[in-house]
């Protein structure tokens, strides 16, 4: 018994010594637990700072993108919008000039067109009156020679006939001619004292558009042509009107 009792002491301090390491580390890994938890912590919290402040980041980088994006296609649309209104102002002008010089064609060829018509005519009228002297010449030789006989009466009648019925024709187509010009290029008969829209329009409807057309009308001719016309027309003073607008 002597001998084991120290040896039971020493082994007493031995499992005492060990109960005082195991508790030592168990309160070392306490504490390393516990730093480790608030390192993990702290990462954690960095980490989600990192990702808050990433997704701030990229927030600001999408609405700058928006923004941009947004400002380039108002700048755009603008650009397109502008585009097109200088294309149509463009084109309205490039129509307008068309129509001017369309217009401005049609009146030269048109005064033209008359002034051919009014020297053929005179040329055809001089050549007439000049044939018709001839023949009158010829005819009064012969007379004075032969006399007239029942032939050359009636031959002469009939001719005379035609050149009526040629001149009436001639006038008419003259006329004609006329009236179309006229109301390519209207007169504004209103302005005649006693001729108001209305007149105006039975006027046109008969055909008359200028001033000179009714300064060379007979009021007879008028009131056959105009028809019934209102208490107080007085068409005299129409015709006057318009001669002394000439």
């Amino acid at each position: 018994m002597g001998k084991v009792a120290p040896d039971l002491e020493r082994l007493a301090e031995e499992i005492g010594e060990l109960r005082e390491e195991r508790a030592n580390f168990l309160k070392e890994l306490g504490a390393d637990e516990a730093t480790r938890r608030e390192e993990a912590e702290e990462a954690r919290a960095e980490r989600q700072s990192f990702v808050s402040s990433l997704k701030g980041d990229v927030g600001e980088m999408l609405d700058g993108f928006r923004a941009a994006h947004e400002e380039m296609g108002q700048d755009l649309r603008e650009r397109l919008e502008a585009n097109e209104r200088s294309r149509k102002d463009e084109a309205e002008e490039a129509r307008a000039e068309r129509q001017s010089f369309v217009s401005s064609l049609k009146g030269d060829v048109g005064e033209m067109l008359d002034g051919f018509r009014a020297a053929h005519e005179e040329m055809g009228e001089q050549t007439r009156r000049q044939l018709s002297e001839v023949r009158s010449d010829l005819e009064a030789g012969r007379r004075a020679f032969f006399g007239p006989g029942p032939t050359e009466v009636r031959a002469e009648h009939a001719r005379r006939r035609a050149e009526r019925e040629r001149e009436a024709k001639e006038k008419a187509a003259r006329e004609r001619r006329t009236a179309e010009e006229a109301k390519r290029h209207p007169d504004d008969l209103t302005v005649i004292s006693g001729i108001g829209p209305k007149s105006q329009e039975r006027l046109n409807r008969a055909g008359i558009y200028t001033y000179k057309q009714l300064a060379q009308s007979s009021p007879e001719g008028l009131r056959e042509a105009l028809g019934e016309l209102p208490p107080g027309a007085a068409v005299d003073d129409w015709v006057a009107g318009a001669r002394e607008l000439l």
